[in-house]
Order: C-alpha cells, then structure tokens, then sequence
C-alpha cells in the first residue's frame, strides 16, 4: 500500500474522533512508517520556561512523537530564544518553522481575521471565550488554513491589564501622554491611543529592559506573563482593567510541515481526538485557576493593585470595534459576528 500525500483543500479540523482513534493504529508502524522520513519538529514561541504554556507545549510535543511512533520529533524552543513573536511565526508561515506557538494578536499579523478576538470588552470573562471560540472551531481553522497555517489547539494568555512605573491608573485620563508599550497590533495600539496615551508598539522580549531604562513608563500584558518575564520587580502599579481578553494558538506551518505529511500520518497524529481536546481544555482551566495567586504575588512584592471602575474604559471600545469592522476583511466580519 502506499501513502497518500494530502490534498491541500483539505479544510476539515473536526473529522469525528472515532474515527480518527480507528484509523491511527492501523496506519502506524505500516505505509506512513515507511513511506515518510522522520523528522524534527521546530516549535517557536515566546512563552518562558516554567510556565503553563510551556508545559502545554512540551505535552503537545510528547503526544507528537508518541503518535507518530518516532516518526516525527519535536523539539521547543521557548522564552523567544528564535525572534520575536512576528518574526518566527513569519517563518512559520514561509515554511522555515514546522510550528508556532503565541498570542492571537501575533497570529493576526497575518491572518488579520482572527484579531476580532482581541477587541476590547468583547467577551464576559475568560470561560465565556472560550465556549465561544470552540463553538467557532471551524471557522478558526479556515482562517488559518487560507494564511498558510494549519490549527493544532486553542490556548489562552488570560486577562490584559495595565503596570505602570511611578503612578497609578484608575481613569483613561490617567495615561494621557504617558509612554505605554503595547503589543504588535493595531487593536492593541487604538485602544491606548483613544485613552490618550503616548503608545509605543515593540516586541514582548524587549520590555523588560525599556521598563527598567524608562524607555517606556508602563505597559499592558496579563498577570502571568508579567510575572513570567520579571516585570513585577520593576512595576509599582497594577491596575485591574481587564481590557482585552487574549488567546493563544499553536500552529502548523502548511507549506513546510502539514501539507508534506502523509495523510496517513495525519490521521495518526489526530488533532481532533479526546486526548488532544482534553489536552487543550486542561491547559486553558490551569491559567484560570492561577489568578487569585497571581494578585497576591503583585502584593507581596508591595505594588499597588487598584479595581477601577470599567464603565470608562469600556466606553473607549465602541471606537475601537468600528475601525476594526472597517478594515476588518469579509472573515474577520465573519468571525465577529459568530463570536459576539
């Protein structure tokens, strides 16, 4: 028997477990084993070590090669150790990267669609987004397919706030002129320009240091990953703003990993079973539960935390929703709307 390559319209995420989990074994060790060289996996990503998104990648990696049987190895390079979040999902997308790993706001650089995701106060709280995004799965996975990426599963960021260096934030008043970093990202950039800040859009591996050097006053990220990256040792301030809820993916480059693979192989890799799914809905309900922790971390290390009242806040994301409708493309319109 000899294997199939796959056709490159294939567009389905979700093909039914069952036969998926049937397929798998009778494959394994026989045409795909033969007919396919084994090879190592690069997955990039910005996510430091010790994290829940390193641990997820690195379960990911073992199902991997467990499924594959050895045919496929992977190998994570984590902590941005490869360029930034822009950088290596481009060589993802060109093929240079086999898989990719980040924010859904990086992930939007190219495929535009999914920024919808990060506007802002668009979702009630991280549970509410996630129903919302798995019920969109398909829709999701079009997206990407059409940019040249292949989904492998859904992960979260959490909750985007405000720390700031020196003073406090309660009112979008508060940043008028003040030095903000943001993300890479248009949505990001127009909700701290509407609030007036002076808003300064630069890769994740470089704030630390320009916080440190004042290059900037402050910046918007959620609490784990300022942890994660040694931000609460500079910051004084914490403000609760939960302005934008942000998601994560990890992705298959198409060009040079998916679409090489025999179908077989993809079969046998299984994207769609119950592990993987349970993998990634554990791996979401671990970043929930690490919250109230996280507060007090801010505490403990005497940085002021403030509630602000949202009503302020949530008034700027009218304006911010409109620009993104205007430019957004008839997916990104699409993906709104399914998501709202």
């Amino acid at each position: 028997m000899t294997a199939k390559k796959p056709s490159t319209s294939r567009r389905t995420f979700v093909k039914g477990t069952a036969a998926s989990a049937a397929i798998a074994p009778f494959f394994i060790g026989r045409s795909a084993k033969a007919a396919y060289e084994a090879k190592t996996v690069k997955m990039m990503s910005v996510a430091p070590a010790n994290t829940p998104w390193s641990a997820l990648a690195l379960k990911f990696k073992k199902h991997l090669e467990k499924s594959s049987e050895g045919q496929l190895k992977a190998k994570f390079y984590g902590g941005g150790v490869s360029g930034s979040e822009l950088e290596t999902l481009k060589a993802c997308a060109d093929g240079r990267v086999e898989c990719w790993a980040g924010s859904m706001g990086a992930a939007a650089s190219i495929a535009s669609a999914v920024g919808a995701t990060e506007l802002p106060y668009l979702f009630k709280n991280p549970k509410a987004a996630y129903k919302s995004m798995t019920a969109n799965r398909q829709l999701f996975h079009d997206i990407f397919w059409d940019a040249g990426f292949k989904l492998v599963m859904f992960a979260e960021n959490g909750v985007r706030e405000i720390g700031t260096t020196g003073f406090e934030v309660n009112t979008p008043a508060d940043l008028k002129g003040r030095k903000i970093r943001v993300q890479e990202s248009k949505i990001h950039a127009d909700f701290f320009n509407a609030a007036g800040a002076s808003t300064v859009q630069m890769g994740i591996t470089e704030v630390l240091s320009s916080l440190q050097t004042k290059v900037v006053e402050g910046m918007d990220n959620t609490k784990l990953y300022a942890q994660a990256m040694g931000a609460f040792g500079t910051l004084t301030h914490w403000s609760e703003t939960q302005h934008i809820y942000q998601p994560a993916v990890i992705l298959f480059s198409r060009k040079g990993f998916w679409d090489n693979l025999p179908t077989e192989l993809q079969e046998a890799i299984a994207l769609d079973s119950k592990d993987v799914l349970k993998m990634e809905n554990r791996g979401m309900r671990s970043i929930w539960a690490l919250n109230g922790q996280l507060k007090q971390n801010l505490l403990d290390m005497n940085i002021t935390v403030t509630e602000p009242d949202l009503g302020p806040w949530q008034k700027l994301a009218g304006g911010v929703h409109k620009k993104f409708e205007k430019r957004a493309t008839k997916q990104g319109v699409a993906l709104l709307k399914a998501l709202r």
